[in-house]
């Protein structure tokens, strides 16, 4: 960026290293809708081969002339190379917004659409609520679309914001007059941040009493992710997430004092980083989390994640019979209280701990409840499988009252079996979702079996 440059709307800035295939799939995938929307794309590339400059150079030949190139040492790691790309490094126009993004990831037309007319807008910044884990997706479509508290950005989707595709940044108001120097000098730790977009978005926020930051909701994101590209820092999982991610968040301005202590729990306690019995087994199984790490951690653990510290110890100790039986046993008496979208969320993101270890003869009738429950919710369904039930047994004898009937539906021709059917549902207020659930998962002759039913209850 610099004097006499052109004026243009969006710069989108990938960061890579020693992703070639994943560029090639990306870059191919994205460069003509982004041409037509007139987003230049910048590679940064610290790979230690020349494999990505010749893809790059390979699309510029056929005439994407909205891809820059940018060649970074390969000794430089992540956090220099994303202040490189804050403070402007390797731009060729002055930029209004600038968007960094992961080399895996990319965008669809009605994302692009929607972001680029707001980039005509004066927002400080422009935040994407991205494709939300289908538990957080509530939370997606109630959020305010505009934000002029820093404060309340930071607690409602602190969160999110360390994911490196969602923000777009204002260059005149949050970066161009940044002393980047005195930002390293805050924070960056023993020489590291691994949060440098959410440091570089709530800082910048933070020294301003309002602000303008408008989000581009559930209903507005189309993302996608290259099949050839994944996560980087799994073996530094417990180092980012529960040493440098609470250090970055207390390093922030004294505005977000108050919720300093529910972002840091609520991003480490999202079942795919520290959050799920399910990730914490499978840490443990690769030998990442063992005796030596939850000596390091045990202390500030439960500071950090929703999972008990005595639980944390049964996994490092392999107890997991003992760990099913608690996981199960939670599930159970969520739904007994009525919170059935705690029920499937716990459920959901521990399948395997609940599925395995459990004594013979044990039941998860109540599996397929949540199953259907989901796909009730989804559907806005208001009087569903658990309606009228005044503890789990109730809606587990609903369930298998409808499951016996479509059976003997499915080995009859209809009359009085599909009559009772009919009348059962009516009465007790039997969702199409909870049919479809029970011809799926149980009926041999599905197709034949929905056909008549359809019939019965249609007549």
């Amino acid at each position: 960026m610099g004097q006499g440059y052109e004026e243009a709307g969006i710069a989108y800035c990938i960061p890579t290293y020693n992703h070639p295939q994943v560029m090639e799939d990306v870059l191919g995938k994205c460069l003509p809708l982004y041409q037509k929307y007139k987003i230049d794309v910048y590679v940064y590339d610290s790979s230690t081969d020349n494999k990505t400059c010749e893809i790059t150079e390979t699309f510029m030949e056929q005439g994407y002339q909205n891809l820059y190139y940018v060649r970074v040492n390969p000794s430089v790691g992540i956090d220099d190379k994303m202040l490189m790309i804050f403070s402007g490094h390797g731009l060729q126009k002055n930029y209004r917004y600038l968007w960094p993004v992961k080399d895996r990831a990319f965008f669809g037309e009605r994302t692009l659409k929607k972001v680029t007319e707001l980039a005509g807008e004066d927002y400080d910044a422009i935040f994407l609520t991205l494709a939300l884990h289908p538990f957080l997706r509530e939370e997606g479509f109630s959020t305010p679309k505009f934000f002029d508290s820093p404060a309340k950005l930071y607690v409602r989707w602190g969160w999110l914001a360390t994911s490196m595709d969602a923000t777009l940044f204002h260059v005149g108001k949050l970066l161009k007059d940044t002393d980047w120097e005195g930002f390293r000098e805050r924070y960056f730790f023993d020489g590291e941040n691994c949060f440098d977009h959410f440091s570089v978005l709530f800082h910048g926020l933070g020294q301003q009493e309002k602000c303008a930051v408008r989000l581009v909701t559930f209903d507005d994101i189309d993302s996608y992710v290259s099949p050839l590209g994944s996560s980087s820092w799994g073996p530094r999982i417990f180092h980012i997430w529960a040493d440098m991610w609470p250090k970055v968040n207390e390093a922030l301005p004294a505005v977000y004092d108050e919720y300093k202590n529910k972002v840091i729990r609520r991003g480490t306690s999202l079942p795919w980083i520290l959050g799920s019995y399910d990730w914490l087994i499978k840490l443990m199984s690769e030998g990442l989390l063992n005796i030596d790490v939850y000596l390091q951690i045990g202390k500030e653990w439960e500071s950090i994640s929703d999972i008990p510290r005595e639980e944390l110890e049964l996994i490092v100790c392999g107890q997991l019979a003992q760990v099913h039986r608690i996981v199960e046993g939670r599930v159970k008496d969520f739904i007994a209280a009525g919170r059935y979208q705690e029920a499937s969320a716990l459920y959901h993101c521990n399948r395997w701990i609940i599925s395995n270890f459990r004594d013979d003869g044990e039941n998860l009738g109540y599996a397929d409840l949540l199953e259907i429950y989901d796909a009730e919710e989804a559907a806005g369904v208001r009087r569903g499988i658990f309606y009228g039930a005044s503890c789990l047994a109730d809606a587990e004898q609903k369930y298998l009252a409808v499951r016996q009937m479509v059976h003997g539906l499915e080995g009859s021709d209809g009359g009085d079996s599909g009559r009772k059917l009919a009348e059962f549902v009516r009465k007790n207020h039997v969702s199409s979702q909870c049919l479809c659930h029970v011809v799926d998962k149980t009926c041999m002759e599905k197709e034949k079996t929905m056909e008549k039913l359809l019939r019965v209850l249609q007549g």
